[in-house]
């Protein structure tokens, strides 16, 4: 079997678990096959400021449907609400971990007004601005 897969650490620790679970029935190895989609390629913008339907799974879709993998993983925030006809979801593994992590050298409660913070994700945008300590909020893509 082969399994389509983005490079990211994330789609790889994903794929690798995956794999994992998968031998661990088969007793099968399970082959990567990493697929660099049009999201991986822009770095230069905000994904929320474009239409991102399939950004991160129209190309690992294409392979599964032109036969290139058996099947695909995907982070389940990728997957459009509407899936091509000929695809469907068919496992969804147990969900880790729902946390969000800051990564600083302070708190949260020592970060003064007008710290810089990055982010790539309009909704951690959104927490930062309620919280009313006009945080400068940079891109980080």
């Amino acid at each position: 079997m082969i399994v389509g897969t983005r490079g990211s650490k994330l789609a790889l620790v994903q794929t690798d678990y995956i794999r994992s679970c998968l031998y661990n029935i088969t007793g099968e190895e399970v082959e990567k096959n990493i697929i660099k989609t049009k999201g991986d390629k822009i770095t230069n913008s905000q994904l929320y400021n474009m239409d991102s339907k399939g950004l991160f799974t129209r190309e690992l879709d294409n392979a599964l449907l032109e036969e290139e993998v058996d099947f695909a993983v995907h982070s389940l925030k990728d997957v459009p609400t509407e899936l091509n006809e000929d695809l469907e979801i068919v496992a969804v593994p147990p969900r880790e971990s729902p946390n969000e992590v800051l990564i600083s050298n302070y708190s949260w409660s020592e970060l003064e007004e007008g710290s810089t913070l990055g982010t790539s994700s309009l909704r951690r945008e959104a927490f930062c601005k309620l919280h009313d300590k006009d945080f400068e909020l940079k891109p980080i893509r």
